[in-house]
C-alpha cells in the first residue's frame, strides 16, 4: 500500500525494469531454444508447440508488464484503470471463444489482447500522472 510519498514511483520504475528483464531473458530463450524448453519443461510429446512458444512468451511478457503497472494503481487506489482492464479482460475472452480453431488462433487472440492491455495501462499511467500534477498545483 502505497503512502503517498512519492516513492511509489521509484517502486514502480525498478518493478518495471526488474520485470522487464527477467521476462526478456525469458523471452530470448524461448525464441532461440524452443525445442529445448519445450522438452526440459514438457517432455518431447509436446515438441509440435515449440513454433508458438515466443509468441505465447511474448504475451506473457505483455502481461507480466500490464500486471505491474495493475498492481500500482491498486496500490494509489487509483480505479479508473478498471474501466479498461474489464473491457479488454472481456475482449480476450471473446476472442478465445470466437478464434479458437487452432494454437495459432488462441494464441495471437491471447497475444493481441495483452498487448492492447498493456497500452491501456501505460495510457492510463500517464492520464493519472498529468492529473495528479495539474491537482498539485492547485
Amino acid at each position: 500500500r502505497a503512502n503517498g510519498d512519492g516513492k511509489e514511483k521509484n517502486l514502480l520504475k525498478m518493478s518495471f525494469i526488474i520485470i522487464a528483464g527477467v521476462s526478456g531473458l525469458t523471452l530470448i530463450l524461448f525464441v532461440l531454444f524452443p525445442q529445448l524448453v519445450i522438452k526440459m519443461l514438457f517432455g518431447a510429446k509436446y515438441l509440435s508447440v515449440a513454433p508458438y512458444l515466443h509468441w505465447f512468451g511474448l504475451a506473457m511478457l505483455f502481461s507480466a508488464l500490464a500486471q505491474v503497472l495493475i498492481q500500482y494503481f491498486m496500490a494509489i487506489h487509483y480505479r479508473k484503470h478498471l474501466y479498461p482492464f474489464g473491457l479488454i479482460i472481456a475482449l480476450q475472452v471473446l476472442l478465445v471463444v470466437f478464434f479458437h480453431a487452432n494454437i495459432w488462433q488462441i494464441t495471437f487472440a491471447i497475444l493481441s489482447s495483452n498487448f492492447i492491455l498493456l497500452a491501456a495501462m501505460i495510457i492510463v499511467y500517464y492520464i493519472q500522472t498529468l492529473r495528479t500534477k495539474v491537482y498539485e498545483k492547485f
